[in-house]
């Protein structure tokens, strides 16, 4: 599996997507990954976004936050 996605030498498991396509390769119908991903998906990808946050201090990505802490608190960001 190393190499997939970014020809590198490690197996990057940060994108949803690219972990239930790799379930699906060594398991049938990707069980047990595939559903309990699927289920999380938004709260996956937000976790994502705010480890970008973390990571990138770019503006993008702040504002990516504000628009995750907005949707799920009803707060607006200032």
């Amino acid at each position: 599996m190393i190499g997939l996605d970014r020809g590198g030498r490690y197996a990057d498991w940060s994108k949803r997507e690219t972990v239930i396509a790799r379930a699906s390769l060594f398991f049938r119908h990707g069980a047990p990954f595939s559903v309990p991903i699927t289920a999380a998906a938004r709260d996956l990808d937000d976790m994502r976004m705010i480890r970008d946050c973390i990571a990138h201090k770019s503006r993008a990505s702040k504002d990516s936050l504000a628009k995750i802490v907005q949707r799920r608190t009803g707060l607006a960001h200032r």
